[in-house]
């Protein structure tokens, strides 16, 4: 159906009818306003966000690694590098690409590492204390945690 689209949060995904008239959606359970084209936060009539690592063809900067190894090579590289050789990474890549694209490996490591999906609808769920039987935030679906 295309006046349908999907709330592009992780933690909601529900489906959201779209205006004709409008580049802008409103997901009505979680009131997230988006982007219908870039599905980010709703930005006016200016143009969309590019992501950091789609360049130009006469940017001088490189195209981060694809694969998942060569990404954490990278980071592992930045983050034990020296002074020089972290400038020279910074130059090639861009600061701001590196440390956006750190901190965003650190941050899905750690939901990796310390969540587990709900079996309802798959949100994230962190336990932090008591017993095993977890409710989930989002759908209200009762599991246990094993």
């Amino acid at each position: 159906m295309p006046d349908i689209t999907y709330c592009p949060r992780n933690s909601c995904g529900s489906a959201v009818i779209l205006e004709k008239s409008s580049p802008a959606a409103m997901c009505s359970v979680c009131n997230f306003a988006f982007c219908v084209d870039c599905k980010k936060t709703y930005h006016g009539t200016s143009k969309c966000y590019e992501e950091p690592n789609e360049k130009k063809s006469d940017d001088p900067l490189i195209r981060l690694p694809q694969t998942g190894e060569g990404m954490a090579a990278l980071l592992r590289d930045y983050a034990t590098g020296s002074k020089q050789r972290r400038r020279l990474l910074e130059r090639r890549y861009g600061r701001k690409l590196l440390l956006y694209t750190q901190e965003k490996h650190a941050s899905d490591k750690w939901v990796t590492v310390n969540t587990k999906p709900c079996p309802h609808c798959f949100c994230p769920i962190q336990k932090d204390g008591g017993c095993n039987h977890m409710y989930c935030t989002r759908c209200n679906q009762g599991f246990n945690w094993e």
